[in-house]
C-alpha cells in the first residue's frame, strides 16, 4: 500500500492513497513524450472523480497562462526517469499508464489530487506567489526525489503543479543544483531546453540562488571534513613534523 506524504511547516503526515477506478479515457496512443487527451475524445475521468465538464476546465486552467500558442498540456523529461509537466497531465491516467509512473510529487495549494494505489505520492502545499516560502521544502523535496529514483531503476518519477513552469520546476532545479552539481544558471538552461515554458518566479529564483549556496557551502564543509580525518590518519602515522597545526585537526 503506498502512502501520500503531505509536508507542511510542522509535519509529514502519511495519507492512505486512493485506488481509482477502471480505465475509461478512450485516445489513441499518443507519441512519444506522451500528451493529455485531447478535449473531443475525452470521456469521464476517474482520476478527480469529476465530469468531462469539469476535466475541460482543468485543461484550460493548465494552458491560460503559457505564453506559446501552440502548446498543449504534456510531459517532458528533464533527465532519465524525472518527468516534470502540468496539473492536467499528471492526472491523465492513459500518461501514467504510458510512461510506468510509480512516485509523484505534487507542488499545488491544496491536497486535491488522487494516483493509483501503487503510485507513491510526496504532497508541498506552496503557492505560486514571490513571497511563498519555497526553501524550507526544497532539502526534503530533493532527498525524496533522489531517494525514489535510486530505489528502483525501473521507478519513474513525475513532478508538477498548475502549469508545470514555476513551482515544480522550481523543486526540479533544486534537484539537478543539488544532486548533479549544476549551478542555477545551468539547471535553469537545462530545464528549459526540455521544457520551454519553464519560468521560476522572481522569489523562487532569489531562494533558489540562496539554496545553490547553501549545497556548495555544505560540500565544501564535507570536504574539509574529508581532508582533516586525512590527516589525523598521516599523524598517527608518525607524520606529524609535517604538520605543525595538525593539533588543531586532532
Amino acid at each position: 500500500m503506498s502512502l501520500t506524504i503531505i509536508m507542511n511547516v510542522s509535519a509529514v503526515v502519511p495519507v492512505k492513497a486512493t485506488q481509482l477506478g477502471a480505465e475509461t479515457t478512450l485516445v489513441a496512443a499518443p507519441k512519444y513524450p506522451p500528451k493529455a487527451d485531447e478535449p473531443l475524445s475525452m470521456r469521464r475521468s476517474h482520476t478527480l472523480g469529476d465530469d468531462y465538464f469539469q476535466r475541460r476546465e482543468l485543461r484550460i486552467i493548465c494552458t491560460q497562462k503559457v505564453a506559446f500558442d501552440d502548446f498543449l498540456p504534456q510531459e517532458n523529461e528533464i533527465i532519465p526517469r524525472l518527468h516534470l509537466c502540468d496539473l492536467y497531465t499528471a492526472t491523465c491516467p492513459k500518461v501514467h499508464e504510458r510512461l510506468g509512473i510509480t512516485h509523484v510529487l505534487s507542488v499545488v495549494r491544496k491536497p486535491s489530487v488522487r494516483f493509483a494505489h501503487d503510485v507513491e505520492h510526496m504532497y508541498l502545499p506552496i503557492e505560486d506567489v514571490c513571497n511563498a516560502n519555497l526553501i524550507r521544502y526544497l532539502d526534503a523535496a530533493v532527498e525524496w526525489l533522489h531517494a525514489s529514483l535510486t530505489s528502483d531503476e525501473n521507478a519513474r518519477v513525475m513532478v508538477h503543479c498548475v502549469w508545470g513552469m514555476s513551482r515544480s520546476a522550481s523543486i526540479v532545479i533544486a534537484y539537478l543544483i543539488a544532486k548533479h552539481g549544476m549551478t542555477l544558471d545551468a539547471a535553469l538552461a537545462w530545464c528549459r531546453l526540455k521544457r520551454a515554458v519553464v519560468k521560476p518566479n522572481r522569489g523562487f529564483m532569489a531562494q533558489l540562488k540562496d539554496y545553490e549556496r547553501q549545497v556548495r557551502a555544505m560540500e565544501r564543509r564535507r570536504k574539509m571534513a574529508k581532508t582533516r580525518k586525512t590527516m589525523i590518519v598521516m599523524l598517527a602515522d608518525g607524520t606529524m613534523e609535517h604538520f605543525p597545526d595538525a593539533s588543531v585537526a586532532v
